[in-house]
């Protein structure tokens, strides 16, 4: 479990399934680091439409206050952390 600091949203997405392997993972997390925000690319295929869109969204509302983690283990499964401050945008 991780501690996350007050006023912080955390949602965690857990699977039991297949997992990558380490150079996958690395893969994965490379391609979000170089994501350009300005544009959809060819990276974005390999990493998948839906991670890099959800990505790309935090980054763009939250900035540095966001942050999304994934940790993967062949054979065990993938979690993924996104985290963002709680925020009223009632206004």
């Amino acid at each position: 479990m991780q501690k996350i600091a007050q006023n912080q949203v955390q949602y965690v997405i857990r699977d039991d399934g297949y997992g990558m392997e380490d150079m996958e993972l690395e893969e994965l997390l490379n391609g979000l680091r170089q994501l350009d925000t300005s544009s959809y690319s060819e990276k974005d295929a390999k990493l998948g439409i839906r991670l890099s869109n959800i990505y790309r969204r935090i980054k763009l509302f939250y900035g540095d206050e966001a942050e999304m983690t994934i940790q993967s283990k062949l054979h065990v499964g993938t979690t993924i952390r996104i985290t963002f401050p709680a925020q009223n945008h009632s206004e």
